[in-house]
Order: structure tokens, then C-alpha cells, then sequence
């Protein structure tokens, strides 16, 4: 269980889907091996993108409701 207020989890979850977004450029550019390679690493960035800002409107709710 964090101690964060609910505004510092809102504000941490910002910054997590920053740095997450941030990665996408940066795979661009670097040659991936393996199954999936490159597209594989972009897609599974842009899915925890959108699983991070599904808990981000959650805990908004919850910083609103005083929760």
C-alpha cells in the first residue's frame, strides 16, 4: 500500500505514461531481434500506455471523490 496522496499517484502516472510514450521514438531507432522485434516493443509500450491511463482516470475519479 503506497502512501502517496491521490493527486501524487495522478501526478506519478502522468509521469509514468511520459516516460513510457518516450520509448516509442527511441525504438525506432534501435534494431530489435527476436520474435516480435521492433513492432512487437512498440506495440506492448503502447498497450501499457493505454492499461496506465485506464488506472490514471480511475484514480482521477478517486482524487475527486476524496477517496
Amino acid at each position: 500500500m503506497s502512501n502517496n496522496t491521490p493527486l501524487q499517484t495522478v501526478m506519478t502516472l502522468e509521469d509514468l505514461i511520459a516516460r513510457l510514450n518516450g520509448l516509442i521514438p527511441v525504438a525506432k531507432n534501435y534494431n530489435f531481434e527476436g520474435q516480435n522485434g521492433q513492432e512487437g516493443f512498440i506495440e506492448g509500450v503502447m498497450t501499457s500506455v493505454e492499461m496506465v491511463k485506464r488506472v490514471l482516470e480511475w484514480e482521477k475519479e478517486r482524487a475527486n471523490l476524496g477517496l
